[in-house]
């Protein structure tokens, strides 16, 4: 498991639009980058797990932005905020209407605006319907 980040961590850049991401601090010591332009939020590796144990974490952390920022990027041009690498269009598998992006090298995601309440949110109309696809994969 990944430590918590530092209040002395370099500030990162927002993949979608560039712009320098803002620290939001949850429970003193989990540090998460969201862009204050557009909403994404990006999770270190583990980050993401820990922030769905936090009762309210994710209302603190996806909130409605004044603005929405413009995007520059179109999916599978994204770049890693840490690493730079490549960042990889992914679905969660419990809800499969939510696609996230993830760094297959550092383990970090990055969630648009109003992905984070959606995870948290794992509604019974959802429960059910992924009961029945696990049955029809079967």
């Amino acid at each position: 498991m990944s430590l918590p980040q530092q209040k002395d961590d370099p500030k990162l850049n927002c993949p979608h639009d560039g712009q320098v991401m803002e620290k939001i601090c949850l429970q003193g010591n989990l540090y998460v980058d969201r862009c204050a332009a557009c909403g994404s939020m990006w999770f270190d590796a583990h980050e993401l797990e820990r922030v769905m144990t936090i009762e309210g974490g994710a209302t603190e952390i996806d909130r409605k932005v004044d603005s929405i920022g413009r995007r520059t990027w179109t999916p599978g041009g994204a770049c890693c905020p840490r690493d730079k690498s490549g960042l990889l269009q992914v679905v969660d598998p419990q809800q499969e209407h939510v696609q996230m992006y993830a760094c297959g090298k550092c383990g970090g995601m990055l969630l648009d605006s109003g992905d984070l309440k959606d995870l948290a949110n794992f509604t019974i109309k959802e429960r059910v319907i992924h009961i029945f696809r696990k049955v029809r994969k079967k």
